[in-house]
């Protein structure tokens, strides 16, 4: 105590702002550490999982449409030549394919975040990723095998239904993704707030 007698005015002055900067210093580095947090979330949120998944989900929709119209110029068209017919052919594996392809890398993107895949349910449908996938898969399954786009034989109305409610099942999915950002954004801005909150107080 005697040391602190013997400090000049200035200097004792001086050592009653150090428990304050010791706080602001404090403060800072747990708003630096909390928004590092916000920002992982928020990356792993739209980018990783809402925006890379549907982003899968709308090429392939765009691919499935694409295949559509490819098989329906071959279906609509006789006078088309061979080497017409074997391109739109060509044209619409390549789009098949990549649908599955497309749809199933969102899926497994998606199956990281188990409450995501099995729980959050579409507004609309009520329904959940999962079982919109597995919807998708059955009708994309209906439509590869109720007719053959090279043959142009099969039952092609069951065919146009069953890419029609695969079509629905995709859109269903891009929903469900849609809801679930929404959601994450206003749950982050709420612990933005909270934080802001007990700084300020």
């Amino acid at each position: 105590m005697s040391f602190i007698k013997n400090l000049k005015i200035s200097k004792k002055l001086s050592l009653l702002y150090i428990p304050g900067l010791v706080v602001l210093i404090a403060v800072l580095i747990v708003t630096i550490l909390y928004m590092n947090h916000i920002n992982n979330i928020t990356k792993k949120t739209y980018y990783d999982e809402a925006y890379t998944s549907t982003a899968l989900i709308l090429n392939a929709d765009r691919d499935f449409y694409q295949a559509y119209l490819s098989e329906k110029e071959l279906v609509l068209n006789a006078d088309l030549s061979e080497s017409e017919k074997q391109e739109l052919i060509d044209a619409f594996k390549e789009d098949a394919s990549q649908v599955e392809d497309r749809i199933k890398q969102a899926i497994d993107n998606i199956k990281q975040n188990e409450d995501l895949y099995t729980k959050l349910t579409s507004a609309n449908s009520q329904e959940t990723l999962e079982s919109n996938y597995s919807k998708f898969s059955e009708y994309f399954k209906l439509w590869k095998s109720s007719y053959d786009t090279v043959n142009l034989t099969g039952n092609y109305q069951g065919h146009i239904e069953a890419f029609s409610n695969a079509r629905d099942n995709i859109n269903s999915m891009t929903e469900i993704l849609e809801e679930y950002a929404k959601n994450e954004s206003l749950n982050v801005s709420n612990d933005i707030r909270n934080v802001t909150f007990i700084l300020i107080g």
